[in-house]
């Protein structure tokens, strides 16, 4: 599974449907009752990481989607504050924020210690927003038409093809400050 810019385009969007609670349909939803929009507004919010269930997304990849994904939250959201993607992995080591991603990846989430460790480490950001891209499919058709007369009109023979791409993204919202999550969903 090759993550592309669209997925990374189409997981902002989906992202940003989460924290705006839209009508896209969300699974599994838990929500913390101290995880408000208002508390949103009046804190930080870091994108931490984006997964896969392959784990294959890394390197020049995993940042470009990082990135992404934090640019359409500022801009869909301008009335949010949002770490910069980068902001994460300096604060951490590369190696430690591997190590990082490669836990949300294994156990689908993160450990206490991980969090008190990043709440040390990103003191200004209350909010980290963890993902898991657990399904990307694309599925392509392609239809012939012939070429027909009507009424002295030739229409000539097309090839329509059309293509439909269904992602599913796990969310996760941690809380820094309380050391826990506070919002999860499909």
């Amino acid at each position: 599974m090759r993550v592309s810019r669209l997925s990374a385009v189409c997981l902002g969007f989906v992202l940003l449907f989460v924290l705006e609670g839209c009508t896209t349909t969300v699974s599994g939803m838990r929500r913390d009752p101290t995880f408000t929009y208002a508390a949103l507004k009046q804190s930080k919010l870091a994108v931490g990481g984006i997964t896969t269930s392959k784990g294959e997304l890394f390197g020049k990849e995993q940042t470009s989607v990082r990135q992404n994904v934090a640019r359409q939250i500022a801009q869909v959201r301008p009335d949010l504050k949002v770490d910069k993607s980068a902001t994460v992995r300096r604060r951490l080591s590369s190696a430690a924020f591997d190590k990082l991603l490669a836990e949300y990846a294994a156990l689908g989430g993160l450990s206490y210690p991980h969090l008190e460790m990043l709440r040390k480490k990103l003191g200004r950001s209350q909010y980290l927003l963890f993902a898991n891209i657990e399904a990307d499919r694309t599925r392509f058709a392609v239809k012939p038409t012939r070429a027909k007369e009507v009424n002295g009109v030739i229409t000539p023979a097309l090839i329509v093809t059309s293509a439909e791409r269904t992602l599913k993204v796990r969310v996760q919202v941690y809380d820094l400050r309380m050391a826990r999550m506070v919002w999860t969903g499909t």
